[in-house]
């Protein structure tokens, strides 16, 4: 498994330039194989990249973040100053609304924040702080939500439900639905 960290990518992800600071001083060349949380990180991103990656973009966005924030914290000697807490109400609200409306959509990081103006990073840690779900399980809840509306409908297939509210796979849908849930979309469909 090899760990690559595109200096552009860093900058685009963060909205600040740490590419220098990391790579040059602080970064030890071979923690991968030595450090067990970056090994752990990596290994759901493999899984993931192997499975066809199901949980779509920003999933892998996510986990990319994980790890840089992992990497800045542990081994840079300066730390990103922490902003104001959470998103504004109109930046919340805006974000719910293009969620919502993109439910069968490949969502990215990256877009969301450009809609709020705000780096991913920063972005991930105030919507974490305003909703108490990172984007990823916020769109998740709100993917299984819309599918729990449609099986009670019971006018569409599994399969159709599952593209329709945005993931890759129908075993990806049964698989999210049962760990927000906490049965299967056929269970749920059943006691209705």
């Amino acid at each position: 498994m090899s760990l690559e960290l595109n200096p552009h990518t860093i900058e685009q992800l963060t909205g600040i330039n740490l590419s220098t600071i990391l790579l040059s001083r602080h970064l030890p060349p071979h923690i991968v194989d030595q450090d067990q949380h970056i090994c752990a990180l990596m290994q759901g991103m493999e899984v993931e990249i192997r499975n066809g990656c199901p949980s779509g973009r920003l999933y892998a966005e996510s986990i990319s973040l994980a790890v840089l924030s992992y990497l800045w914290g542990r081994f840079s000697v300066r730390h990103s100053i922490r902003m104001a807490n959470g998103l504004s109400q109109a930046g919340l609200k805006l974000l719910k609304d293009y969620l919502n409306a993109n439910l069968g959509q490949d969502i990215g990081l990256i877009q969301m924040a450009e809609l709020v103006g705000l780096s991913p990073k920063h972005l991930s840690r105030c919507f974490k702080e305003s909703t108490g779900e990172s984007p990823y399980q916020y769109l998740l809840r709100l993917r299984v939500n819309e599918a729990k509306r449609l099986l009670y409908n019971g006018n569409f297939s599994m399969t159709e439900i599952a593209y329709s509210v945005g993931f890759s796979t129908p075993s990806h849908f049964s698989m999210a639905f049962r760990k927000v849930t906490g049965v299967s979309p056929s269970e749920f469909q059943r006691s209705i």
